[in-house]
């Protein structure tokens, strides 16, 4: 009976996913466009009733125990500060959030992340929709070769290519960089984008990171839909959050503050801006705190707004230095 059913189920999920996907395709949809198709039949196909599937908590402690100390579950941050409040770096799976006003410093907080991942080994994908791939570049270029922006520009040929060539030698994880336009990607083209690498280049990234969230469009709603942004951000959440399941990866991004976040020494959910629904999904949030005092000091503060890797304690919140002219954060003694 029970695999009669089954077999039923999942023969009718199929046959309601095929009629979807044809209304979609017709155009008759009001919020969903053709890239959802593939996501729709994959829920249909995945229909089963297999209750061995998944981990068996009484069964399976001993692997749980190994996955526990196994190093290569995490990737490090490259900040002894991060690391510390992660247990050893972001792990797998997860989708890892910074909250932060305009012009906070996210993308600046985000390249060292991504530059903790490739000196650590591991491959990294940082996908900008903010800036060009060559203006990303230029950050990781004067942050590995410690010159600042205005030296950059005026390296002769020889000494830049002798420069790169100790980061090539120090770097044993790859770095690829994607530009996008702003709203004009999902995860939908990210992950076509990681099965063209896979095909082309055999690059699989352990750590990937979207500059940033609140400017990738849903994959599941349709531009211009009557849609508030909760319901949009949400969903650009969640869809982040299942990419970094599906390709096995840790997902940074980062989030804005609303105004009452700008300049603020205190940060928090109530100052997310658009939608509290993107934090709700994310596994890590830490707040970047910047005020004037702080950049005179040139310190930054991180508070942790939430953290599923060990929990939040009183003392939530740690500095670190920044060379803000070599996009470059450092330990404080």
């Amino acid at each position: 009976l029970i695999e009669q059913t089954e077999k039923y189920c999942k023969d009718r999920a199929i046959y309601n996913a095929l009629r979807e996907a044809v209304i979609i395709a017709d155009g008759q949809s009001k919020d969903k466009t053709a890239e959802a198709i593939p996501s729709i039949l994959q829920s249909a196909l995945s229909v089963c009733f297999d209750t061995t599937v998944g981990h068996d908590y009484m069964e399976d402690h001993e692997l749980r125990y190994d996955y526990y100390h196994l190093v290569e579950a995490k990737i490090p941050t490259g900040s002894a500060e991060f690391d510390k409040v992660t247990k050893g770096g972001f792990s797998r799976k997860t989708l890892n959030l910074l909250l932060a006003p305009p012009h906070g410093g996210k993308s600046l907080v985000m390249v060292n992340l991504a530059i903790g991942g490739i000196l650590a080994g591991f491959n990294v994908l940082y996908i900008t929709l903010e800036m060009s791939d060559m203006e990303m570049g230029k950050r990781f270029d004067v942050n590995m070769m410690n010159v600042d922006f205005d030296t950059l520009d005026t390296l002769p040929k020889q000494i830049f290519n002798t420069k790169f060539s100790q980061i090539a030698k120090q770097s044993r994880g790859k770095l690829k960089i994607k530009e996008y336009p702003t709203k004009g990607a999902h995860t939908g083209h990210f992950r076509s984008l990681l099965q063209e690498y896979k095909t082309k280049q055999n690059f699989v990234p352990d750590l990937i990171v979207v500059d940033y969230l609140g400017i990738c469009s849903s994959e599941k709603y349709k531009a211009g839909s009557n849609l508030n942004s909760y319901t949009e951000m949400k969903s650009v959440g969640e869809e982040l959050r299942a990419l970094a399941f599906e390709s096995n990866a840790a997902v940074v991004s980062a989030i804005q503050t609303n105004r009452s976040g700008v300049d603020n020494s205190e940060i928090g959910m109530a100052e997310i801006a658009e939608s509290l629904g993107s934090a709700m999904t994310a596994d890590f949030i830490a707040g970047i705190i910047n005020t004037e005092e702080l950049k005179n000091l040139k310190h930054i503060m991180f508070k942790l707004v939430k953290n599923r890797y060990a929990g939040i304690a009183d003392n939530n919140k740690f500095i670190v230095g920044v060379d803000y002219s070599k996009m470059k954060l450092n330990s404080l003694e």
